[in-house]
């Protein structure tokens, strides 16, 4: 009886006080957009060691064994990314679609702190959106070269004194250099760029505290 006593008192002393931490992170993560904000049939992406998550169609791939470099100048793509998520190399079939994907970037180096909102010069356009709690400034760069044509949309934004960036881009080859015999097709540009953005929205950050506030 003693035992059963002491048991009692154990499970009101930590066990009622843990279940009431659970049940109010529970409400932030739904209050954050985490189970709101969520890919029909996507697979959950959590990046411990950088404090965000996203989400991204069950054959998409990750890539998050790449090494960060310091911040440098004179690039779309300021830093080495340190996620990348990939569209299946399936979409190429029949198309001259090459690749697409995401590069997910996080810095609190000053000087990237510092230019993380700051246009580049040949940025082609510049808006702003805001996602998971965060207001991104968007650049947009395209480009051609050897065939190819390349673009990048990258968002950035700044959050508890660190640099977040999302580069989202895509890689094609020009359609004037099959022959019609080949029967290949201009990829759909418009679902490829919506499969990315709609990717980059279910983004999130860490503090969950922090989300809350800034998605009041």
């Amino acid at each position: 009886m003693q035992i059963n006593h002491h048991i009692k008192r154990i499970f009101w002393a930590i066990g009622i006080p843990a279940l009431f931490i659970i049940v109010v992170s529970l409400g932030i993560i739904w209050k954050a957009g985490f189970l709101t904000h969520s890919l029909q049939g996507g697979v959950r992406y959590w990046s411990p060691g950088y404090l965000f998550m996203f989400e991204h169609p069950k054959d998409w791939t990750i890539d998050d064994k790449r090494l960060l470099a310091p911040w440098e100048n004179g690039a779309m793509m300021k830093l080495p990314e340190a996620v990348r998520v990939a569209a299946p190399e399936s979409w190429r079939a029949g198309t001259n679609f090459a690749e697409a994907g995401i590069d997910f970037i996080v810095s609190d180096n000053t000087k990237a702190v510092a230019e993380c909102a700051a246009p580049p010069d040949f940025a082609d356009t510049h808006i702003s959106k805001k996602v998971g709690g965060i207001n991104f400034e968007q650049f947009t760069q395209n480009g051609a070269g050897a065939g190819n044509f390349y673009g990048i949309t990258s968002y950035r934004g700044i959050s508890d004194g660190k640099c977040y960036v999302a580069d989202l881009y895509i890689h094609s080859s020009n359609i004037g250099n099959y022959d019609p015999s080949q029967g290949i097709k201009e990829f759909d540009k418009i679902a490829v760029t919506n499969a990315l953005e709609s990717v980059f929205e279910t983004f999130r950050v860490f503090p969950l505290t922090k989300f809350v506030e800034n998605t009041k």
